[in-house]
């Protein structure tokens, strides 16, 4: 009679790895690949974009809500790891708000109000001024430091040699 071996099953390993040599998320940097073609016009539909980036159609709309959102800190979270489909829902209010923002064309008197209403300013550098360390950190990471350094750090040191 012939004995019953019980075999172990191993379960294959996915073929895409699931982060990259820097430690980057793979499926995120395939959605927001295909969401920056998308706004872009590269690719006609968010169907096109996905399967052109190599991701599906949900992570693409995810990637692409984030985007809008024009808040690197969210980017970073979701090339970290962290599930690009609860950073989109949990930011769609935000996105949605940036976008009618960007869209209307109003005058400067109508943004000044529009300031003035809400504390929101559309002036970096009134907004960094009023800003807390941590926001202007968070701002600088955003922006590298290349960027930090060679246009807002370099041009003051000539006038911090002159008063030395």
């Amino acid at each position: 009679m012939h004995g019953y071996i019980a075999r172990r099953r191993r379960r294959r390993q996915s073929a895409r790895r699931h982060f990259l040599r820097n430690g980057q998320c793979a499926a995120a940097l395939r959605a927001f690949t295909g969401a920056r073609g998308y706004l872009s016009g590269q690719f006609p539909t968010l169907p096109v974009a996905a399967v052109s980036v190599g991701s599906n159609t949900h992570y693409v709309k995810a990637a692409v809500t984030i985007l809008q959102t024009e808040d690197p800190a969210l980017i970073n979270r979701a090339m970290c790891g962290q599930s690009i489909l609860s950073i989109a829902a949990e930011v769609k209010p935000l996105a949605e708000l940036m976008m009618a923002y960007r869209s209307a064309s109003v005058s400067p008197e109508v943004l000044r109000a529009f300031a003035a209403a809400t504390g929101a300013t559309s002036d970096l550098g009134e907004h960094l001024l009023h800003s807390t360390p941590i926001q202007r950190t968070e701002a600088a990471r955003g922006l590298g430091a290349e960027v930090v350094w060679n246009d807002m750090i370099e041009p003051l040191v000539p006038a911090a040699v002159e008063h030395a």
